[in-house]
């Protein structure tokens, strides 16, 4: 599907290049660009799972591959993939916000879109941990490592071991990925560990991931759900109506 809708902006694009020879001039629409556009807008671990229509077997299958990795290794990392507007990032939420609880002692929700950086990441995690993003984050790599451990150590508790989760949100470029995979199993040498990728590129997924089964692609929902979805938004009413 992701390719047949790739030919088909790209044949439009096409199509919107020949008009200036025709001297027909554009209106009303915007030109179509079948380079996927990366978003600006940040996104968050919070919602309303309510408005989340026919995906219980989705999430049940993330939840599977977080909890029973077949790579065993130290941070196993499940893709999410999918083309823009297939609810991957809703799918992410309900497993992080819903699901996951009793499976992972301390979670993470970083928003990366276009920059991959390292550093960043570790932030959004160690402001996580503390609560407090006014607390100072070293600057030096070392002694942000060190200090994400610690935190991590100090929400063990009695336990034997704590297991973290951490979810990037909109992943385009994964350049640095070794480098953060190395950080991330420096924080936390038991395994059990579980990351969350969210992303529309096939590449992204076979990247990052240890095992080719280790990835999950959402499903078409049914006719009776996506008239469901229909409903949903024809009665929600518009921020500019009137009653």
């Amino acid at each position: 599907m992701a390719k047949k809708i790739k030919d088909i902006l790209e044949t439009l694009d096409g199509l919107n290049k020949d008009t200036s020879s025709f001297g027909l001039q554009q209106r009303a629409t915007e030109h179509v660009s079948p380079v996927p556009r990366r978003s600006n807008v940040e996104t968050f671990s919070v919602m309303d799972d309510s408005t989340i229509v026919g995906r219980e077997n989705d999430v049940s299958k993330v939840v599977d591959l977080l909890v029973n990795p077949k790579d065993k290794q130290v941070v196993s990392v499940v893709p999410i993939v999918g083309m823009a507007g297939l609810g991957k990032t809703a799918l992410a939420k309900l497993v992080y916000d819903l699901r996951v609880k009793r499976h992972f002692d301390v979670k993470s929700w970083v928003f990366v879109s276009d920059h991959f950086d390292v550093k960043k990441i570790l932030g959004a995690m160690f402001e996580q941990l503390t609560g407090d993003r006014h607390t100072s984050m070293p600057e030096n790599m070392d002694a942000m490592m060190m200090k994400l451990k610690e935190k991590i150590e100090q929400a063990k508790g009695e336990k034997d071991q704590i297991k973290y989760l951490l979810v990037l949100d909109d992943v385009w470029d994964v350049k640095k990925w070794e480098d953060l995979k190395l950080c991330l199993k420096g924080i936390n040498t038991n395994g059990g560990n579980g990351v969350i990728v969210t992303t529309r590129k096939e590449d992204v997924a076979i990247t990052m991931q240890a095992l080719s089964d280790q990835r999950h692609q959402p499903g078409r929902l049914e006719d009776e759900e996506c008239w469901s979805v229909i409903k949903q938004l024809a009665l929600t009413p518009s921020p500019m109506s009137h009653d």
